[in-house]
């Protein structure tokens, strides 16, 4: 992937305020940040005790930024990114930017809406004082088109997207009678969720036969410099496993895992560990489309403390590579530590 010119349009996070949200009790970003300068920085370490609301700074934004980028067609899809919102938050204002443009999601019980206020939408109508939940009105027509506006960028495949990693990433590996050049990734979603894939088509592996049946196309084809979409899988398995393991061909064209001692093994008799690395490998190159806003929820998880620094390094590079915002939680004092001062946060206390 070449990377951004720019004048890319990328999706960041560039303010977020939140009051009494869940167990979150107050953030003020960039002010929170130690050494941020007045600008959350492109790669953002979250820390924190347990129950400090790491996970549900994670959810909360995953929410509010779809329901800013992913405008549906139709009322249905606009209801269900709506009911995402926080409507139990005394205050929650976050502001984004995709490209040039730049929208302040005010929410709350402590907001009113305000149809004057440009460049800003204000959703809710209930004053402080009022006991019961608040009633949020539906999206106006004018917020839709606007919606609609805001996420156009997102909307072409090579446009910035918006991918959330939660911590449950269960990676499964379905059964299939027929391996063959697997499925065709596809960016144009503006939004991205990571699920355990419910069919062969839709797994990593499927991804790993399609990256080297399009390299097996450009070869006959004649165009050589573009067959390197297997040699990233590769190198990331380089990385990570050094010369103890490497994906093997078989003359059947069916794709193993080979020790160091020669012999082969089914993906699917990877340690958990090892299974971690290739889905970040796998979706995180096949995803991350250039500025995009990519959520990590403890990516530490299964790790030793070796492969916790091969990933930071492997983060940072496509991040220089492809640009855009990293937000990651940890529960990982030393995943912390590899943080410099001027990419690290602390929910609850100081920095």
């Amino acid at each position: 992937m070449v990377a951004p010119s720019p004048s890319a349009p990328r999706l960041r996070i560039a303010d977020l305020e939140v009051k009494e949200f869940r167990s979150l009790r107050h953030v003020n970003w960039p002010g929170d940040g130690l050494g941020w300068g007045g600008q959350i920085p492109d790669i953002v370490l979250v820390g924190g005790a347990n129950g400090s609301g790491k996970t549900t700074l994670l959810e909360l934004l995953f929410g509010v930024v779809r329901f800013a980028v992913d405008a549906g067609s139709s009322d249905e899809l606009d209801q269900n990114a709506l009911a995402l919102l926080p409507r139990s938050a005394r205050r929650v204002r976050v502001t984004i930017h995709v490209g040039s443009t730049s929208r302040s999601i005010a929410i709350g019980s402590e907001v009113r809406p305000n149809p004057y206020l440009k460049n800003a939408w204000s959703i809710g109508n209930r004053s402080s004082h009022e006991a019961d939940p608040p009633e949020f009105m539906p999206p106006s027509r004018d917020l839709q088109d606007d919606r609609r506006r805001l996420s156009q960028p997102c909307m072409v495949p090579d446009g910035p997207k918006l991918l959330y990693f939660p911590t449950d990433r269960t990676v499964t590996f379905p059964e299939t009678r027929f391996k063959g050049p697997g499925v065709r990734s596809s960016n144009d979603e503006p939004t991205y969720r990571y699920h355990a894939p419910g069919e062969w088509m839709q797994s990593i592996e499927a991804s790993l036969y399609d990256a080297r049946w399009r390299d097996l196309n450009a070869k006959d084809r004649g165009h050589l410099g573009s067959a390197r979409n297997f040699s990233a899988f590769e190198a990331t398995m380089q990385r990570f496993f050094g010369e103890t393991k490497r994906f093997h061909w078989d003359d059947d064209g069916v794709l193993h895992i080979q020790t160091h001692d020669g012999i082969l093994h089914p993906l699917s008799a990877l340690s958990s560990g090892e299974k971690q690395v290739l889905l970040f490998g796998a979706e995180l190159y096949r995803r991350w489309t250039p500025g995009s806003l990519i959520l990590l929820d403890e990516p530490e998880l299964h790790l030793h403390e070796a492969w916790i620094v091969a990933l930071w390094g492997f983060l940072g590079d496509l991040q220089r590579e492809r640009g855009g915002q990293v937000i990651i939680t940890t529960q990982s004092n030393y995943l912390f530590g590899l943080g410099e001062a001027g990419s690290r946060v602390i929910l609850g206390g100081a920095p």
